[in-house]
């Protein structure tokens, strides 16, 4: 649409609209009590249709006429007077029915032209609004769907980045610092463990070398004394043994000797 169609179109919708208001002012103005009667406030009732009485001839009431005696009515009299009734009841039927075809026809022309303004200017309205809500909404929609669009896709880019990027870290991290924390504890482990099992075999083999050499001496010193007393006694012993059977045997060898020599020379001698 171009800009001198939106113009126009905008110029139909005004003039429509002020014709409107001013056939809605003039059917408010006519159909309602303006002022108000009364201070009560509610629903706008239609007008009342005015319904005249038809008069007849036995309502018009004649009296006597000046200069005649009551009792006698004049026939040029009595035609003036139907003729007068006649123009009374005509006129007041004439007033009536005037009064309800202007009424019906009004209503049904005031009727037909609101309809018909109402819904030119309905339409119109509902055009232009429709468009310039459709654009707005359109507009609206787009920019909070683009909007939301960009948001979540943000916010959907930057978690995942964030998440990706805290597992790398989280995993790195993790893989440092249990590489170190092991390797730290494995040697701490290791230090401890080669530290107690190195005093705990030092002093198993201290105690058990100690043990065998304690063992092992004690051993060779008893029987190194054992053989060595046993030796020096059964020498001494022997030597002493030796001796002393020596000594006798010699005492005794050379006191028997000594004897047989004595007495074989006492013998010899004797001879």
């Amino acid at each position: 649409m171009t800009k001198e169609n939106q113009g126009n179109t905008s110029k139909r919708i005004w003039v429509g609209a002020g014709a409107a208001a001013v056939a809605v002012l003039a059917g408010v103005y006519f159909m309602t009590d303006i002022p108000p009667s009364n201070e009560t406030s509610g629903t706008l009732a239609p007008a009342q249709r005015y319904k005249a009485s038809q008069p007849t001839a036995g309502d018009v009431k004649l009296g006597p006429q000046s200069g005649q005696s009551g009792g006698t009515i004049n026939p040029q009299a009595g035609d003036a007077t139907n003729a007068a009734a006649n123009q009374a009841v005509n006129s007041a039927t004439n007033s009536a029915v005037n009064s309800a075809t202007n009424s019906a026809v009004n209503s049904a022309t005031n009727s037909a032209v609101n309809s018909a303004t109402n819904s030119a200017v309905n339409s119109a309205t509902n055009k232009a609004t429709n468009s310039a809500v459709n654009s707005a909404t359109n507009s609206a929609v787009n920019s909070a769907t683009n909007s939301a669009v960009n948001s979540a896709t943000n916010k959907a880019t930057n978690s995942a980045v964030n998440s990706a990027t805290n597992s790398a870290v989280n995993s790195a991290t993790n893989s440092a610092v249990n590489s170190a924390t092991n390797k730290a504890t494995n040697s701490a482990v290791n230090s401890a463990t080669n530290s107690a099992v190195n005093s705990a075999t030092n002093s198993a083999v201290n105690s058990a070398t100690n043990k065998a050499t304690n063992s092992a001496v004690n051993s060779a010193t008893n029987s190194a004394v054992n053989s060595a007393t046993n030796s020096a006694v059964n020498s001494a012993t022997n030597k002493a043994t030796n001796s002393a059977v020596n000594s006798a045997t010699n005492s005794a060898v050379n006191a028997a000797t000594n004897k047989a020599a004595n007495s074989a020379v006492n013998q010899a001698t004797q001879k």
